[in-house]
């Protein structure tokens, strides 16, 4: 990805998203960037393995819809993160 493209998907943005600390989602190492991602939901962790889109998780007997409600956001939507080229 080239700047002038990452400013043209960057001029897209709200105020309050160009506000918000930059971040990657990929690995910690030196990588290109490959695109923005905007989040379409919320993204929780409730186990400690990776954060999902809260539309991944049904209600059941041991995760109900209120644990659901109140587990802390590792993401918001609308957050915003740059991809890294892989």
């Amino acid at each position: 990805m080239k700047y002038r493209e990452l400013k043209e998907q960057l001029s897209a943005l709200t105020e309050e998203q160009l506000e918000q600390e930059a971040r990657t989602a990929g690995e910690l190492k030196t990588e290109k960037i490959e695109s923005v991602w905007v989040l379409e939901e919320d993204y929780i962790d409730p186990f400690g393995e990776g954060a999902e889109p809260v539309s991944h998780f049904e209600p059941d007997d041991d995760f109900t819809a209120d644990d659901i409600a109140t587990t802390p956001r590792a993401a918001s939507k609308g957050d915003v993160f740059l991809s890294l080229e892989e």
